[in-house]
C-alpha cells in the first residue's frame, strides 16, 4: 500500500524540483476569473455522448453505433445552442470549431497510427517478433514462457498497463500533446 501510494505522489514532487531547477514560472488560475457566456447546463453536453452509450446499448433502447450517437449529440447540442441565441450563423461558427477541433485530433491520431505501424513493421523486419516466438517454443512452454519474457518480474496487467500508457497512440498522449501543439 505504502509503495503504490508512493508512486502516485513521487511524480508529483519530481515536477515540481524540476520546475524549480530549471526556473519555471507557474501561474495560479482562478476559476472565478474565466468568464463564459455560455449558461451553467452547458456542462451538462461533454457527457451526453457517455450517456448515449449508456441508455442505447440495446437493454432500454435500440443499439446504437457509436458514431451515430456523437452525430447525434452534435445535433442535440447545436439544437440547444440554437433555441438559446436564435442565431443560425452562431450555431454555424461553432460548428466549425468543432469539425475544425476533429479534424485536428484526426490528423494526429492517423499520423501516430502511421507510425506505430511503422515502427511494428520495423520489429517484424528484424526478425524480433520471430526471434521472440521462437524463444519461447525453444524453452517448451509457449505461452507462459511469452508471459515470463514480456513481463519480467511485474505482472503481466502492470506491465500492459505501463506500455499501454506509454504507447505513443494512447489516448491521454494524442490529447496532451494536441492541446500543446507538439
Amino acid at each position: 500500500m505504502q509503495l503504490l501510494l508512493w508512486r502516485r505522489l513521487a511524480p508529483f514532487f519530481w515536477q515540481r524540483y524540476l520546475d524549480r531547477r530549471e526556473q519555471v514560472k507557474t501561474e495560479n488560475l482562478d476559476v472565478n476569473e474565466i468568464k463564459t457566456k455560455a449558461p451553467d447546463y452547458y456542462t451538462i453536453l461533454p457527457f451526453t455522448p457517455i450517456i448515449g452509450i449508456l441508455i442505447f446499448k440495446g437493454k432500454w433502447a435500440p443499439q446504437l453505433h457509436i458514431i451515430t450517437i456523437i452525430v447525434g449529440c452534435i445535433i442535440l447540442t447545436s439544437l440547444i445552442e440554437f433555441v438559446r441565441c436564435f442565431k443560425v450563423k452562431t450555431v454555424f461558427d461553432g460548428l466549425d470549431v468543432c469539425y475544425r477541433g476533429m479534424a485536428d485530433v484526426f490528423v494526429s491520431v492517423v499520423v501516430l497510427l502511421v507510425a506505430a505501424r511503422v515502427f511494428t513493421q520495423g520489429l517484424s523486419t528484424i526478425g524480433f517478433i520471430s526471434s521472440l516466438i521462437n524463444l519461447s517454443q525453444y524453452f517448451g512452454s509457449g505461452a507462459i514462457m511469452m508471459m515470463i519474457v514480456l513481463g519480467g518480474d511485474y505482472p503481466m496487467l502492470q506491465a500492459s498497463n505501463l506500455g499501454r500508457t506509454m504507447s505513443p497512440v494512447s489516448g491521454v498522449v494524442v490529447v496532451v500533446s494536441g492541446m500543446a501543439k507538439i
